[in-house]
């Protein structure tokens, strides 16, 4: 299992290929997947914590509509990823277009996963957060303890 951690700019290439930063992970698993994450990026795990997140939202699928909508739409973004000898991801036309990606992209290190920005976008969502760093960790320590 890998802990993501840090922020890194990357281009991708002519072929929708993202050059994977080598100080991102300790050991570069053989494949990823990819999917829909929150606020309009691309959230990327490795397969052992792609797992963890099914059996964490499974039970979900039998909580109401609202679960099963959600997994729907989580589950019809999930791609998986193969690392070439080089340690590039393609992500491809499709995704590159979905999520407004342009040449250059922001990986951004999450713990247990990690995700892929268009810089701009990230530059909007930072701008627009009203909450500020030590609110928002009061209130994620509430909710945790």
């Amino acid at each position: 299992m890998g802990r993501y951690i840090g922020t890194y700019n990357r281009s991708l290439d002519a072929k929708k290929r993202l050059q994977l930063p080598a100080k991102l992970a300790e050991v570069m698993p053989s494949k990823f997947f990819m999917l829909r994450g929150f606020d309009g990026c691309i959230a990327v795990y490795e397969e052992s914590e792609y797992e963890k997140l099914l059996a964490r939202i499974e039970p979900m699928l039998y909580e109401g509509t609202g679960g099963y909508k959600f997994i729907r739409k989580m589950m019809s973004s999930v791609r998986e990823l193969e690392v070439d000898s080089h340690g590039r991801v393609s992500l491809g036309e499709e995704a590159v277009a979905r999520y407004g990606l342009g040449s250059t992209v922001l990986v951004l290190g999450m713990i247990d996963h990690f995700e892929i920005w268009d810089p701009e976008k990230f530059e909007e969502y930072s701008n627009e957060e009203e909450e500020s760093y030590e609110e928002a960790a009061e209130r994620a320590a509430k909710r945790n303890g």
